[in-house]
């Protein structure tokens, strides 16, 4: 399936699949532009989807056991809306199915989830019993804790159970079940699990980017689950007991995000009798943390398309405690010797505290500004919009193009080597809006001159595609050299899902400027 710029996608019950997508409406609409598409499998016969509301109890049940999740959708909302006498005459039916064992996992767990809404409390003892199958113990957790108006009569004791389950999606599941359950003196036990594992060493596979996030840490995932339960708990008190504990990580990972005042006493109550180095500063980098707090969103500001990512808040304010950390803070720092100081200023400054003679001191702009750097600190919609507002000038647009980088992989003149995709013709085949944001996100536009020239041998090369015939393919590389292969020597050659040019290639520009290089380079016929 190809679809341009899609924006949504839905299953109906009869198994056809809906595609739609804006496909060039821009970021003001068009009502002339976008569409929907309709996909159905090889072979597809249509079945007309019954009308639920027809049938009767015992059809209807039976249908929890359809292929199709948008079927069983359905009549899960249609079992839940019949009578109350109707649901005690299904709700065996529905049990059964749940603990069918001949039936698929997706059926069991639709079952699952309707019984216990239809009996609501009366259900709890069936769906604890379903804790015992293996294939079901996941769910039936995550069913137990679902509704929280219901959890005053669901018992602790397969949570508990759960946190050490051999299947770690049961591990996820009981501790994200004993946060909503709401009883802290689960605190222990998920302090028990709640134990960081050592960093993920980053990929070293060819080509792999996107930074030490970007390889998959499965081990992390229950502690972080369990941490975020103790903060949802507010077990603060358990948290500071664990610290002389071998949950000391987990306890003080939570506590960094713990903002009251117990949180704030008891870290520093426990630095004042601390002699230990690690210890110590383990503790100044949680109170470093909770120096500040993440601003109550109000809806009068959103994070946009270029987030500030660099944490540990997007809009960070002080709060109650943030003068006694900094008091703090300004005591160890008038007693530390320059190794301490180092280390000080390090977490201050990767906590961004701002604080006057320790470390760095951001320097807070206006995002209003107007002037260079505008298209850098403005969302992406923002920009686009703004060309429409801002009459660009060919003339200046051409000086500023000059300027940029883009002169050194891309042809411009007609005596320029050609490197990377043809610039010379752009207008004629992308509009405004386009060559603007193929520039503000490189990597969702790639030319199809672009490509990868896999030889049989293994070797690659990658470049502008220049010509490909019967008997050889011709390239250029990114310095504008040509590279020559016999078409029997060529394994394949695809389009590069990749680019080289950067995100940020127009950041240092004014809205004005960004608006006049878009002219200049869609007048390029």
């Amino acid at each position: 399936i190809k679809c341009s710029q899609f924006t949504d996608v839905d299953v109906d019950g009869s198994g056809r699949m809906y595609i739609s997508a804006w496909a060039g409406a821009g970021y003001n609409g068009n009502p002339s532009k976008g569409y929907v598409d309709r996909v159905v499998p090889k072979n597809w016969k249509y079945k007309a989807f019954p009308n639920l509301s027809e049938l009767s109890d015992q059809a209807l049940v039976s249908k929890l056991r359809s292929l199709s999740a948008t079927a069983r959708l359905h009549v899960q909302q249609e079992v839940l809306t019949r009578s109350k006498a109707s649901k005690k005459v299904m709700a065996p039916e529905v049990l059964a199915i749940a603990n069918d064992a001949s039936a698929s996992l997706e059926s069991r767990v639709a079952a699952l989830f309707t019984y216990y809404q239809m009996l609501e409390r009366e259900a709890v003892p069936q769906l604890v019993a379903m804790c015992n199958d293996a294939e079901l113990r996941e769910f039936s957790l995550r069913a137990l804790a679902d509704m929280k108006i219901f959890s005053a009569g669901v018992p602790r004791a397969p949570f508990l159970e759960g946190l050490h389950d051999h299947n770690a999606r049961v591990q996820v599941a009981a501790a994200v079940g004993l946060g909503r359950l709401g009883e802290v003196e689960s605190a222990k036990a998920l302090l028990a699990v709640a134990i960081p594992p050592a960093p993920q060493v980053p990929s070293t596979q060819k080509g792999h980017q996107g930074g030490p996030h970007a390889t998959p840490h499965a081990a992390v995932i229950v502690p972080h689950v369990a941490v975020q339960a103790l903060i949802k708990l507010n077990a603060t008190e358990a948290c500071l007991k664990a610290i002389d504990g071998p949950s000391q990580d987990g306890a003080l990972w939570a506590l960094s995000w713990m903002h009251n005042t117990q949180a704030v006493d008891g870290i520093i109550s426990k630095l004042a009798s601390t002699k230990t180095l690690e210890l110590r500063n383990k503790l100044m980098t949680v109170l470093a943390r909770l120096y500040q707090k993440e601003a109550e969103y109000d809806g009068s500001w959103w994070w946009q398309t270029r987030p500030d990512t660099r944490g540990p808040y997007y809009v960070p304010v002080p709060w109650d405690e943030s003068a006694n950390i900094e008091k703090v803070f300004r005591l160890e720092w008038a007693k530390a010797d320059d190794g301490q100081k180092e280390f000080l200023a390090h977490v201050a400054n990767r906590h961004r505290m701002n604080l006057e003679g320790i470390g760095k001191v951001e320097v807070v702009t206006s995002k209003k500004t107007k002037g260079k750097g505008e298209v850098g600190r403005t969302s992406i919609e923002d920009v686009m919009l703004s060309l429409e507002k801002n009459k660009g000038s060919k003339k200046r647009g051409k000086k500023i193009l000059a300027t940029l980088s883009c002169v050194a992989c891309h042809n411009i003149k007609p005596d320029d080597a050609i490197k990377g995709p043809d610039m010379r013709k752009l207008g004629a085949i992308m509009s405004k809006e386009q060559i603007a944001e193929a520039i503000l996100k490189p990597e969702a536009t790639i030319a199809d001159s672009w490509v990868t020239v896999t030889l049989k041998n293994g070797n690659e090369h990658f470049g502008t595609l220049i010509s490909k015939s019967s008997d050889k393919v011709v390239l250029h590389n990114i310095a504008g050299l040509p590279i020559t292969h016999q078409t029997s020597e060529v394994k394949s050659v695809k389009k590069q899902t990749s680019t080289l040019m950067g995100p940020g290639l127009a950041n240092e520009l004014s809205l004005k400027q960004f608006s006049d290089l878009i002219e200049y380079l869609h007048s390029m016929k």
